[in-house]
């Protein structure tokens, strides 16, 4: 008989966490991936800004997403981009709220290439959770979704849960 080690047990896949969350979740996380690609005040391409959200979980049982309020643009890519998927649009959403269901944001998928000479640099946004993102995991799902490279990643204040999925199996039966 094998035993796996402690902790191990109670580890999920990235698939089993996706099929936790309903698909009103997914068509709030779906459009917080448009959003980002879109243009704003002050990111006047799109691409050069976090989206992100939460959901939660009502006293009759409903769950609700809660759209955040847009980070800063950073066409410039100096320091990153930040969200705080707490700060919602509307804080009234969370006032029946029992439980938070999880958290996501959306890493841009903006680029800037460079031309010195015949030197050619591309810079882009990181895609998995950044050190900040795993310090900062709360309880519940918390989700990361790479723009750029089209996947999902899981994770917690221990770091990634498994490896990336893609952005359509995330989204599949939905």
């Amino acid at each position: 008989m094998i035993h796996e080690p402690q902790g191990k047990q109670n580890q999920q896949t990235p698939q089993d966490l996706a099929a936790q969350i309903p698909c009103n979740i997914k068509a709030a996380i779906a459009a917080s991936i448009k959003a980002s690609h879109s243009p704003t005040a002050d990111d006047k391409k799109g691409g050069f800004h976090e989206e992100g959200g939460q959901w939660i979980i009502t006293a009759d049982g409903k769950i609700i997403s809660v759209p955040a309020k847009p980070g800063p643009a950073n066409p410039e890519m100096k320091g990153g981009v930040h969200i705080q998927p707490s700060d919602a649009v509307n804080p009234g959403l969370k006032d029946n709220m029992t439980e938070l269901g999880g958290t996501w944001h959306v890493h841009p998928s903006g680029e800037i290439t460079q031309e010195k000479g015949n030197v050619r640099t591309t810079r882009s946004f990181d895609q998995p959770p950044s050190e900040k993102d795993i310090k900062e995991a709360g309880s519940g799902i918390n989700i990361v979704v790479a723009a750029r490279e089209k996947k999902v990643y899981f994770y917690n204040g221990s770091g990634m849960l498994g490896e990336p999925m893609k952005l359509k199996d995330f989204l599949k039966g939905c």
